[in-house]
């Protein structure tokens, strides 16, 4: 993917979240669809996210809160945007205690590989938030019964269809 640069204004969704949208002309040189992972600048500030399908078939990418409110950015602002193709690993470490929990249940390590990389992110990142062993402990429980339970019956409807 060649480097994108473009000047975007910052939107703000009903769900609260904000984005920035890429032009249709410098999308289509990019010559890939769906998600995208990206790496770049934001007015000179460095962040990562995904260039995803935004409706209308248009491509934005989701800036987080805590990404933008610290550098004073809000909704209607013109940002200067500058991309190109994240190729790095992006899949988050395991924390310890999960991996000893894999080890002694290795069917739920299997149905963790299955999730997207959003989702792994996510129950990584809760699953460190923890402050108390027994609170890391809860959240690792919480996602092996999700893992074995929730997401393999998930997994099963699809295959059927």
């Amino acid at each position: 993917m060649p480097k994108l640069e473009f000047t975007s204004e910052l939107f703000i969704s009903s769900m609260t979240y904000h984005y920035v949208v890429c032009p249709d002309d410098q999308f289509k040189l990019i010559g890939k669809k769906g998600h995208i992972p990206v790496a770049g600048t934001v007015n000179g500030n460095s962040f990562s996210g995904t260039l995803s399908p935004v409706g209308n078939r248009m491509y934005g990418i989701i800036l987080r809160k805590d990404f933008i409110k610290p550098l004073g950015f809000k909704a209607g602002d013109s940002l200067n945007i500058l991309l190109e193709e994240d190729l790095s690993d992006r899949t988050p470490l395991i924390p310890s205690e999960l991996e000893e929990t894999f080890y002694f249940i290795p069917e739920a390590k299997v149905h963790y590989d299955t999730l997207s990389l959003f989702y792994k992110r996510y129950w990584v990142d809760h699953i460190n938030q923890g402050k108390s062993e027994e609170t890391r402990a809860r959240r690792i429980e919480k996602l092996v019964n999700f893992l074995l339970n929730d997401w393999a019956k998930r997994k099963q409807g699809r295959k059927k269809n």
